[in-house]
């Protein structure tokens, strides 16, 4: 299966090290899947991450620059405004509380910026750029604060997964399959959430009520 992705990627962007550049900004794959796909390939893996980290350097530039101007105009819109609010209120308040706190222990490091920076450390599927950017927007950092987070986070992802990827050597493709295999399985979550969440809660209700019931029998 990993061989005939690998194969139909190939076929779309070619085999040189394009690939790794365009495979870096793909919300799907981006760096990590990147360096995986062009060892599976059998390219060298340093270069094939110094190629791909280039391709998201531009893309950290890009959202960095994008979404906080696009999430400011969004928040003037009136209905975009109050969903935006309803999604991103508790995050916020989130944030806030843990600033505060941090100011008062007089820790000079921004909790929100080390949290991005390692939600984008992490060397999983779902967890790169692009969510990075979208969490840092939500918890207000914009510009060079989080392009840093951002860059650095992949920096460190991208150097775990070179890790992999040269402790693979000639099963990179299996590995690579194994990734996009946990890509698909989170989006799938991902989209299940809500249905999944309401779910749980009727059922604890449920049986929030059946021991009610039988309590007042006794």
């Amino acid at each position: 299966m990993s061989k005939r992705i690998v194969q139909t990627l190939t076929a779309l962007f070619g085999e040189g090290y394009s690939l790794a550049a365009i495979l870096a900004v793909i919300p799907v794959t981006e760096i990590k899947g990147s360096i995986l796909c062009a060892a599976a390939l059998g390219k060298p893996p340093i270069l094939s991450a110094l190629v791909a980290y280039s391709g998201s350097l531009l893309l950290c530039a890009f959202l960095a620059l994008l979404l906080p101007k696009a999430a400011e105009k969004m928040g003037k819109i009136g209905v975009i405004a109050r969903l935006f609010a309803l999604f991103t209120g508790r995050i916020k308040r989130q944030a806030d509380k843990l600033r505060e706190k941090a100011i008062a222990e007089g820790k000079k490091a921004d909790p929100i910026f080390f949290g991005v920076f390692s939600f984008v450390a992490l060397p999983l599927p779902m967890t790169g750029v692009w969510a990075g950017a979208l969490l840092g927007t939500m918890l207000g950092l914009k510009g060079k604060r989080l392009f840093g987070a951002l860059a650095a986070g992949n920096f460190v992802a991208g150097g775990i997964v070179l890790a992999v990827a040269l402790f693979a050597g000639e099963n990179a493709d299996k590995v690579f399959g194994a990734f996009l295999m946990l890509a698909a399985i989170l989006f799938v979550l991902t989209l299940m959430k809500p249905c999944l969440k309401k779910y749980f809660i009727h059922k604890t209700r449920k049986t929030n009520r059946v021991k009610e019931s039988a309590k007042m029998r006794k």
